[in-house]
């Protein structure tokens, strides 16, 4: 399919979306979700998606996907974070389609069946991987190549308690890449408590000799985790620029008609600024996504993963600050929970440190460099 082809298709569907969640994630529908600890009240919201086919977007059309790779995927978490939807969605939509892209070859047949169900919205994923941040390493702990397989826990999994499908990476000395059915003997999944965020986490356990169905072993896992770390980060970058894309224009929306002293507030010189910034960093994020996006399919993998840590570590900074500003706009109704406002605030600060915050991926990028000769890696 020619690339404009791709990106038509890709934004046909971003409308399709945006139609459905017009109805379906209202305010008090993001309340409900954001809040709730229990899988069942995302499930109306993430078999809607499945059915208008945002997780079959990068898988091959051989799985009964779209076939137009993971960049499509880009424009519809702008709409996500705009949209405030939460849920297991980031890893439903990329993992399957990403896996099978990458693994068309000798993939077990029964690993191959579970990914495409998940295609289909038939099963649910989640990825545990102990390198989703640094800044959390303890907690994260993470896993390792055995004797029998991988083995170990990681402390924080996204969505694993509702997944009836684990992808664990183990990027040690012997990397390797395996998918568990869940329950499983020997695998053990206990969902943890958190501030809400609109992500429900658990700690996942594989014990030695727990049945996997290996993807990757070797050099070949090593690119795989690479891969399927850059495009998180890519997704969780545009999650965050929608995000703060909503919060801005609320803002703007509202100091339009917020009067004081007999004028709106939004025509006094120090208000401008603050909207003014703000909505230049917006612009910047959503471009800097867009602009990584485009660019992955003509970049060699480690150049790509750099320019996803930079999109990430731009919108980790900037996605939460203009959500500050957003709240400083809004006056002292800013900081109630009569706004919306306050739980894309809290959304972003969750997705600021997963898979790495401004400070984590700049000394990444800055170690890179320096390793590479100070030339771009």
């Amino acid at each position: 399919m020619a690339e404009h082809e791709t990106t038509a298709v890709a934004l046909e569907l971003r409308d399709a979306v945006r139609q459905f969640l017009d109805k379906h994630a209202t305010d008090d529908d993001q309340a409900r979700r954001f809040d709730s600890a229990d899988p069942a009240d995302s499930a109306d919201l993430v078999q809607g998606l499945a059915d208008l086919g945002a997780f079959a977007v990068c898988a091959p059309e051989s799985a009964d996907g779209l076939g137009l790779g993971p960049a499509a995927l880009v424009p519809l978490f702008t709409l996500f974070g705009e949209r405030l939807v939460t849920g297991p969605v980031l890893e439903q939509c990329l993992l399957p389609g990403l896996l099978l892209e990458q693994l068309p070859d000798g993939l077990d047949p029964r690993a191959g069946a579970l990914l495409r169900d998940a295609v289909v919205g038939e099963r649910r994923v989640a990825l545990a991987d102990g390198g989703a941040s640094l800044e959390w390493r303890d907690l994260l702990q993470g896993l390792e190549t055995g004797p029998s397989g991988i083995e170990g826990t990681v402390g924080m999994a996204r969505s694993a308690g509702e997944a009836d499908v684990l992808v664990l990476v183990a990027d040690g000395p012997e990397p390797a890449v395996a998918l568990v059915e869940a329950p499983a003997p020997g695998l053990r999944v206990d969902p943890i408590e958190i501030q809400p965020n609109g992500s429900r986490f658990a700690a996942v356990t594989v014990a030695p000799g727990t049945t996997l169905l290996p993807l990757a072993e070797g050099e070949a896992a090593r690119r795989l985790i690479v891969r399927i770390r850059a495009w998180t980060r890519l997704l969780l970058a545009a999650e965050l620029a929608g995000l703060a894309r909503r919060a801005v224009d609320d803002a703007v929306a509202y100091v339009k008609v917020r009067k004081q002293f007999g004028k709106p507030v939004g025509t006094f010189q120090a208000v401008k600024h603050i909207a003014a910034t703000a909505t230049a960093r917006t612009v910047v994020a959503e471009n800097v996504c867009r602009a990584a996006a485009e660019d992955a399919a003509g970049l060699p993998l480690e150049e790509f993963s750099a320019a996803a840590m930079a999109a990430k570590a731009y919108c980790s900074e900037f996605g939460p600050s203009v959500c500050e500003d957003a709240i400083q706009l809004h006056g002292g109704i800013g900081f109630t929970k009569e706004l919306p406002l306050h739980r894309y605030y809290m959304r972003s600060l969750a997705l600021r440190s997963w898979y790495g915050d401004e400070t984590e991926l700049s000394e990444a990028l800055g170690r890179a460099l320096l390793a590479a000769g100070g030339t771009r890696p």
